[in-house]
């Protein structure tokens, strides 16, 4: 029988004695809910929240998944704290940046998910991410249009011109009293600088020859270069996604149910009328599973 394993990580306030950030109120109530959906759909969860969510202790925990999960196997990665978006002056990226998670003590970049993580899984196997974090559809990939960069710039001067007319409390960072997952970049660059070696590490892990074999669907809250917001209980996207899923079939835009992952996206799209925050669904590798079941461990015969 397939098997799925899962990691749930879920970060209210970070412990860093480096950089601070908003305390957010339910990133681990994301997590403990997205643990009891994995819990009921047949995974074997793991739950890492607030100061057990570590740099060391996430990556051993994927890393260990990878060695585990074989061909025609699931693997469920779900994220809920702050986001970051830093220049990339490599150019790596077609967007020249990178998008990280932040965790309790450090960042995890984009580009370590890319040449390390992911080719760690082997071929045949099914990932997928759910994050309820700011830039969250950078995250998990390098793949970003200059159309995103673009909608980037537009969203950080509209953020600004708010700021200036006195429209948003740029110091609490909440917008219409709700909380912003977004570390800000004077905290982000302290990070960066106290701890070079850690992201010079992660920036030049080199890619084995193989590359990423494990084909991934990625539910993200929010595009790169934007913002997700938390309201009372959970993440926006996290909620949405959990009032959708226990409807078991999702409406999409003109109607029809669909009992689909792209079904239960544009579901959630539905929900969302804030400008500045477009959930979004990626699927990268294949075979592409975007058509099955949400969070099903074993693929259809």
């Amino acid at each position: 029988m397939a098997k799925g394993i899962s990691i749930h990580v879920g970060v209210n306030q970070v412990t860093s004695t480096v950089f601070s950030a908003p305390k957010l109120n339910h990133c681990e109530d994301d997590a403990n809910a997205m643990f009891d959906l994995a819990t009921k759909a047949g995974f074997k969860p793991a739950v890492l929240l607030g100061k057990t969510a570590t740099l060391a202790n996430v990556v051993k925990a994927i890393q260990d998944a990878a060695d585990e999960l074989e061909s025609g196997e699931t693997f469920l990665f779900t994220f809920s704290g702050h986001g970051s978006r830093e220049s990339n002056d490599n150019f790596i990226e077609p967007d020249g940046r990178d998008e990280t998670i932040v965790l309790s003590d450090h960042l995890l970049l984009d580009t370590f998910w890319l040449n390390d993580l992911w080719p760690r899984f082997k071929s045949g196997v099914r990932a997928i991410v759910v994050a309820d974090s700011c830039h969250a559809g950078g995250a998990f990939t390098a793949l970003d249009s200059l159309i995103l960069s673009l909608m980037s710039m537009k969203n950080f001067i509209m953020r600004r011109l708010a700021e200036m007319f006195g429209l948003r409390d740029s110091g609490s960072a909440r917008q219409l009293r709700r909380v912003v997952r977004r570390l800000r970049d004077q905290e982000k660059k302290k990070e960066l600088a106290a701890f070079k070696d850690i992201y010079d590490q992660q920036a030049s892990v080199v890619a084995p020859p193989q590359g990423i074999t494990v084909s991934r669907v990625i539910l993200s809250a929010c595009k790169a270069g934007e913002e997700a917001i938390e309201l009372e209980g959970h993440g926006a996207f996290t909620q949405a996604l959990l009032d959708i899923w226990g409807q078991g079939a999702f409406p999409g835009p003109n109607g029809v149910f669909a009992n689909n992952y792209i079904g239960l996206m544009d579901a959630i799209k539905n929900k969302f009328n804030d400008p500045n925050q477009h959930p979004q669904l990626r699927q990268e590798g294949q075979p592409d599973f975007t058509s099955e079941p949400p969070f099903s461990i074993t693929p259809p015969s």
